[in-house]
């Protein structure tokens, strides 16, 4: 099988909102080798405990090989028990959050892995997001340094910030980081959310043992279609599509599909949220009301844009370090290349003292110019000459880049 093959096997066997007979009957009759590549499949896509899973579905325990079953279990194994220790540890931080009177809602992966998904073990959690009141954010901080946490670089919540939507990550040892967020929204995407309007509709949910807040299905389905289709750019695997998955199983239909789409076009997240839910269709066989497909004007949806962001999603996690300027830079003159080159060295003061952990205001954040051009010519001089070069899979990444940003237009346009 090769990639788009495997690919489509593994889409067929997470969905859970699809009768596939032949997928459910027996498992292919692959080599070991072709198992493997598969289970490296499901893990770039983050999704392996979750693959375990429908292999327990499908009765498959006997029937592929032990060395491939056992790595499944291994991961669903190790995932249950990291998660247990991080629901633990994130009750903890929400008991400190009331204590002081500070709201909380948590983002993300905390909170599906309780309340989407079926067990705890079948979502892998990066780290612990949360959000709160703006006005709350110094207060947030000092509690999670009063617990052992500590700010992975300069912050100031009185700077501008306008091009993050989250304090740096604080770390603890032997957790993952937490990440507070003030918004779900960096103020320079081309989008507006009501945030007040977010903290209305939040429902108390169970986040371990603790008792927090979390987004309206709706305002959560939205928050998910903007994390992966466009904050990720289509990068960050299968597993973001699986979380919408659970979510809509979990509300047993009961979303407001009017609300959602009139909330989407008060956001100017219509196409992000379109392109979304034909993914959703063709990937995993996800099936809306008639009225809410007529809502999100699937019917409409660029076919060409769609075709380009499956295959974005199946060839992403390259191993070729290419950014959107890096991929610009072969297409460019001397002009444009310079001009490239000047913005991603002289960034603003605040980006450069939070990469470099130095206030923005010192003396010293002028020195770091310098070391930051030495880092992007260790780090890219090499893709540089190969796209120079026209070395071939550096070109076809090149192109493959530039189809993605092609998308990343559209859905801001």
């Amino acid at each position: 099988m090769n990639l788009h093959e495997q690919f489509g096997y593994l889409c067929a066997i997470v969905a859970t909102q699809t009768n596939n007979y032949e997928v459910s009957s027996l498992p292919p009759q692959w080599s070991m080798e072709e198992w493997f590549a598969f289970v490296n499949l499901a893990d770039r896509n983050e999704v392996l405990p979750f693959l375990f899973s429908r292999i327990r579905d499908y009765h498959w325990e006997k029937t592929i090989p032990p060395a491939v079953y056992d790595k499944l279990r291994k991961s669903y194994l190790s995932n249950a028990a990291r998660n247990t220790i991080l629901l633990h540890e994130a009750s903890t931080l929400i008991s400190a959050f009331q204590v002081q009177k500070i709201d909380v809602v948590g983002l993300k992966g905390i909170y599906l892995v309780e309340n989407a998904y079926s067990d705890i073990a079948l979502r892998r959690i990066d780290d612990v997001d949360f959000l709160v009141p703006p006005n709350k954010i110094k207060d947030a901080i000092r509690i999670l340094e009063g617990l052992g946490y500590t700010q992975s670089t300069y912050f100031n919540p009185q700077d501008s910030n306008m091009e993050i939507k989250h304090v740096p990550p604080m770390f603890k040892p032997h957790y993952q980081a937490v990440e507070l967020h003030w918004t779900i929204l960096e103020d320079v995407w081309p989008f507006s959310i009501d945030l007040d309007g977010l903290w209305e509709r939040a429902i108390p949910c169970g986040i371990g043992s603790g008792r927090a807040l979390a987004l309206s299905t709706e305002d959560l389905l939205l928050h998910l279609c903007l994390h992966f289709t466009y904050q990720h750019r289509l990068k960050a695997g299968l597993r973001y599509l699986v979380d919408i998955q659970e979510v809509l199983a979990s509300t047993g239909g009961q979303i407001d599909w009017y609300v959602l789409c009139e909330r989407a076009k008060s956001w100017g997240l219509e196409k992000i949220l379109r392109l979304t839910f034909a993914l959703l269709k063709d990937f995993l066989g996800i099936e809306i009301p008639l009225t809410a497909h007529n809502y999100l004007h699937l019917a409409d949806m660029d076919q060409d844009i769609l075709a380009a962001a499956k295959l974005q999603i199946i060839t992403s996690k390259t191993t070729f370090d290419l950014t959107p300027d890096l991929a610009s830079f072969s297409s460019a003159g001397i002009g444009g290349r310079f001009r490239i080159a000047m913005r991603r060295i002289f960034l603003p003061r605040n980006l450069l003292a939070r990469l470099y952990n130095i206030s923005p205001n010192s003396p010293r954040v002028l020195l770091y110019y310098p070391v930051r051009f030495l880092y992007l010519v260790r780090r890219y001089t090499k893709n540089i000459l190969r796209i120079i070069s026209n070395d071939q899979i550096a070109l076809q990444e090149v192109t493959r880049e530039k189809e993605n940003q092609k998308i990343h237009d559209w859905l801001q346009s």
